[in-house]
């Protein structure tokens, strides 16, 4: 075991690039922990699904301001691979509303997105 001085994401994935063949990378996926209401599946990350999961991160501040980052110095990094996002929140999708609908003012729903969805 070795203590290693991670700073930041691009000190990380060149430490992970410079450990193993990047030849046989052939795409590179990322978890991301909130995907609001947009996503139901895995999407190939493009400029749209960049900004939705920007759009999201006030569903999930701790974590997908973080998770963004990642793809972005993985895109700048080796962005010639396919890269996926892989949201947590997908497989709730299909909750119907009398689930996922709190009994708190429809406003919010509407305008703040809250509502369960399907974790803690």
């Amino acid at each position: 075991v070795k203590d290693v001085d991670l700073p930041d994401h691009r000190k990380a994935l060149t430490l992970i690039l410079n450990a193993f063949p990047t030849d046989r990378i052939a795409a590179v996926g990322h978890r991301v922990v909130h995907g609001g209401q947009t996503f139901s599946k895995a999407a190939l990350v493009d400029d749209d699904v960049l900004r939705e999961i920007s759009a999201a991160a006030s569903l999930a501040p701790m974590h997908n301001p973080w998770n963004l980052l990642g793809i972005e110095v993985s895109l700048e990094m080796i962005g010639k691979h396919p890269q996926v996002a892989v949201f947590d929140t997908a497989f709730h999708q299909t909750m119907p509303p009398q689930a996922y609908m709190y009994a708190l003012p429809y406003s919010l729903y509407e305008n703040h997105s809250i509502r369960k969805y399907g974790f803690h």
